[in-house]
């Protein structure tokens, strides 16, 4: 017996079949496109194509490539649209090279912004590896190239050739602290005036010394007795037998701020100044005295220090004297005492000129004095001592001869005569009325002066004396 298959009816009394699920058999109904697409529906079932459509949604990251842009609208573009710029075009604003990539990363609407959708630059894209084009495959030989830095060029040489190429070259560079520069290396020169601590080059050097008005030119010894001067020179003279004799430039002729110097080695010498014509007075000293010409020359005395002229475009201008003809007009007092000397052990002052009852002190409180005397003589004052010390004059000698240390008196008469005094020591004191008494003298005379004969004698005369009274006297007497 057969049983014949017939439709189930849509409606009426027949038996129902239920919509399939995982425990119930039944109808299955197919997913569209957009439930493939959302992928929520658990109860409906996708078609191969839906699937694989679905699938290769997922791989390629849901980029979903639509062909060439050539300008036209973009409103129904949805999430995930790629296009390839034809050509050049503008879309909101983004300007698309041939090339570039137009990936949407929303739906689109009316009007298309710029936030809808992202550019992938395409056009800069790699000319030529190590000057091969095309699918590059570099050889052994492209690898091996001779790196070092005479040879190092781009052209030759891999990656690691490039780096190590590079380290070469900077080792040949000079380092940023303290470079030791070779060649002739060159700089930016800095502006006029710049004290800052950027590189002065030649040409900043030069701008400044010009722009600091006359300088010395250079330093010339004259030992001749005569020589012309130049404007900006200083001149060591050191003419031997005699005055040197200097003709001065025309101060009439010469740049105001002009100078000269003069100086010399080691000694002093004296030169004589004269104008340039012989006649003019253009020459003005330290004392405002005119002198070079009709006026007679201006003398000066140089000892090694120099003695400077500047030119006021009218005269030369002495601006300093000789340290040793320099006036003095006050005391010279040193900035602390018993600290200076007065010359040395090596230079050594010749004389030392003091005027009547002049007086020299010693000591921090001047306690010793050697005082002139007026036409008399030095006195040697000891001042004043406390009472366990007495005022002493010492002559010392640390000769290993047996020769001691002596006080001579020198009478050097050329009338000598019997009786003369050569030498006199006098002791003096105070009386009771405070007066200055003369208590006792040592004398030493001449008892005979003719010449194979000669005779002294020592008198002592304490007080009461007279040259009546003798104290003491010791004759000198020849025996044959």
């Amino acid at each position: 017996m057969s049983i014949d298959a017939k439709p189930f009816p849509p409606s009426g009394g027949g038996a129902s079949v239920p919509d399939a699920s995982e425990t119930v058999k039944g109808i299955i109904e197919i997913a569209d496109s957009t439930e493939s697409a959302a992928g929520t529906d658990d109860l409906k079932a996708m078609t191969p194509l839906k699937v694989k459509q679905r699938i290769d949604a997922a791989l390629v990251g849901g980029v979903d490539y639509k062909g060439s842009y050539t300008g036209q609208s973009l409103v129904t573009a949805q999430q995930g649209d790629m296009y390839i710029s034809a050509a050049t075009y503008s879309l909101a604003g983004v300007q698309f090279l041939s090339g570039d990539h137009l990936i949407f990363n929303q739906d689109a609407s009316d009007p298309v912004t710029s936030a809808m959708f992202d550019k992938i630059d395409n056009t800069d894209a790699v000319s030529s590896v190590n000057t091969l084009t095309g699918a590059v495959v570099l050889s052994a030989d492209d690898l091996a190239a001779d790196h070092s830095a005479s040879n190092y060029i781009p052209a030759n040489a891999n990656i690691d050739g490039h780096l190590s190429g590079i380290d070469d070259e900077f080792f040949l560079k000079a380092p940023k602290a303290s470079p030791a520069l070779t060649g002739t290396p060159t700089s930016t020169t800095a502006s006029a005036g710049d004290n800052s601590t950027r590189i002065a080059t030649t040409a900043y050097v030069d701008t400044a010394v010009s722009a600091a008005g006359n300088q010395i030119n250079d330093i010339e010894a004259k030992t001749s007795s005569t020589f012309t001067a130049q404007s900006n020179y200083v001149y060591v003279c050191g003419y031997p037998v005699g005055t040197q004799t200097v003709t001065m430039p025309d101060a009439s002729g010469s740049t105001p701020g002009d100078i000269i110097g003069f100086t010399t080695r080691n000694q002093s010498y004296t030169i004589d100044l004269v104008s340039s014509d012989g006649t003019t007075n253009d020459l003005l000293n330290i004392s405002n005295q005119t002198k070079g010409g009709t006026l007679g020359a201006l003398s000066i005395t140089i000892n090694r220090q120099i003695s400077w002229f500047i030119c006021d475009g009218t005269q030369w201008q002495e601006a300093n004297a000789s340290f040793f003809t320099q006036p003095i007009s006050s005391d010279l007092v040193p900035t602390s005492g018993n600290s200076y000397d007065l010359g040395s052990p090596s230079g050594e002052w010749a004389d030392l000129y003091l005027g009547d009852n002049g007086i020299i002190y010693w000591g921090n409180d001047q306690d010793v004095k050697l005082i002139h005397d007026p036409d008399d003589g030095l006195i040697l004052d000891l001042g004043v001592t406390d009472s366990s010390h007495d005022p002493q004059l010492e002559l010392k000698s640390e000769s290993s001869a047996s020769f001691g240390p002596r006080l001579l008196f020198n009478m050097e008469s050329t009338t000598p005569a019997s009786n003369d005094r050569v030498g006199q020591l006098t002791f003096k004191g105070k009386d009771s009325g405070s007066g200055s008494t003369e208590y006792a003298y040592i004398f030493g005379k001449i008892e005979d002066p003719t010449a194979g004969t000669e005779a002294g004698r020592v008198d002592i005369l304490p007080l009461p004396c007279s040259t009546q009274t003798k104290g003491l006297q010791v004759i000198g007497i020849r025996v044959s």
